[in-house]
Formats: structure tokens, C-alpha cells, sequence
């Protein structure tokens, strides 16, 4: 009995991981595009739309993340989810601010 417990704790874990994986490279992905888009290319639209795109894909993460963190097993995988979580906020960041400052230009304009 005590098996079939710690089986669905792991499986429950798994399902958390594999979340938290694929909203971590939504994110990236994310980023790495806008990295290589041209501000000029933009509209203030789409600069908007995108803008809440970003916001979604964070707060997906955001609840991957604290489904992970609320699970049992959290400590066997915490420096590895926490290095991946740290590098994605840093990007979500940088992603963000690098949107609203082209944002302002069309606000300066």
C-alpha cells in the first residue's frame, strides 16, 4: 500500500516537472524570438499584444512553479527548479522591459 502512495506522490511530481518544464521553455522561446525581432518591425498594437502574451506565459509559469513548490518531493528537485526558475525571471525581465521601452517610443512620438 504504502507503494502505491509514494508511486502517485512521484507520478503527481512528474506531471508538476513536466509543466513547469514546458512553461519554462514557452517562456525562453518567447524571449529568444522577441530578441531577434526588430523594434522598428513593431506596431504599438502588436507591441500590446505581445506585451500580454508575455504576462501569460509568466503566470503560467508562475503556477507550474508553485505547484512544484507545494508538492512533497520539492526538496529533491529544488536547486534544479530553482536555477531554471531564476534564469526565466531574468529573462521575462529583460523581455519585459526591452517591449516597454519600445512601447515609449510610440508614446514619445
Amino acid at each position: 500500500m504504502p507503494e502505491d502512495k509514494a508511486e502517485k506522490a512521484s507520478t503527481k511530481m512528474n506531471k508538476y516537472l513536466q509543466k513547469f518544464i514546458f512553461e519554462t521553455n514557452r517562456l525562453e522561446i518567447f524571449c529568444a524570438k522577441w530578441s531577434t525581432d526588430l523594434a522598428s518591425d513593431q506596431t504599438e498594437t502588436l507591441l500590446n499584444v505581445k506585451l500580454q502574451q508575455l504576462d501569460k506565459n509568466w503566470d503560467s509559469l508562475l503556477e507550474a512553479y508553485e505547484a512544484i513548490f507545494m508538492a512533497d518531493a520539492y526538496l529533491e528537485v529544488s536547486e534544479s527548479v530553482e536555477q531554471k526558475y531564476a534564469k526565466c525571471s531574468e529573462s521575462f525581465q529583460n523581455c519585459k522591459a526591452q517591449m516597454l521601452e519600445a512601447l515609449q517610443l510610440f508614446t514619445a512620438s
